[in-house]
């Protein structure tokens, strides 16, 4: 049923190993946003700040869904915005999409985990690995996950930016002129 299919997640690095440079300018205002608490407000993250980055944003929220009992309430994380490089290399776009809609399994299990140990964390996290969309090679996969703060009665977000490197080799290109054995 999932067109996104990771293989393979790493544990979330504390160390924050990144290694595209606009990753680490993120991390960079992030760190100059951060208020009283230590995290900078959802408002000092706005559109405009987060300008040069857009195409490698998203934004996740967490919901508290009710149950019948309290005690089987439930935490559900879901899109808000998806950027455009994502859009891509992906192939489909995920915006407003729950999370649980997307991922299976350890899939799900391990956004999940991301997600929330990020926001539980209260400090940046990255996270690395491969990941295999529909009618696509596989890619390596660098994200930098960011909690941010949120006014009271308003859901948690984690602000994210990924990107992606093809991780297979291009395929050899063969001249038509040898597979069909006329001249060039």
């Amino acid at each position: 049923m999932s067109h996104h299919r990771i293989f393979f997640l790493q544990p979330l690095d504390d160390g924050l190993r990144l290694h595209h440079a606009p990753l680490l300018d993120l991390l960079k205002l992030w760190y100059a946003r951060r208020e009283a608490d230590g995290l900078p407000s959802r408002r000092s993250l706005d559109m405009q700040a987060l300008k040069p980055f857009l195409p490698h944003v998203f934004i996740a929220e967490c919901e508290t869904v009710p149950a019948d009992r309290p005690a089987r309430e439930y935490l559900r994380w879901r899109y808000r915005l998806i950027g455009t490089a994502i859009v891509e290399a992906c192939g489909r776009d995920a915006t407003g999409k729950y999370i649980d809609e997307l991922y299976r399994g350890a899939e799900l299990g391990g956004v999940m985990a991301a997600l929330s140990e990020t926001r539980q964390g209260g400090m940046p996290r990255s996270l690395h690995g491969n990941a295999r969309f529909a009618g696509r090679a596989g890619m390596e996969l660098e994200t930098l996950l960011l909690p941010i703060g949120m006014p009271a009665g308003q859901n948690a977000q984690v602000i994210g930016a990924a990107f992606f490197r093809y991780a297979e080799p291009a395929r050899p290109v063969r001249r038509l002129s040898r597979i069909f054995n006329f001249a060039a």
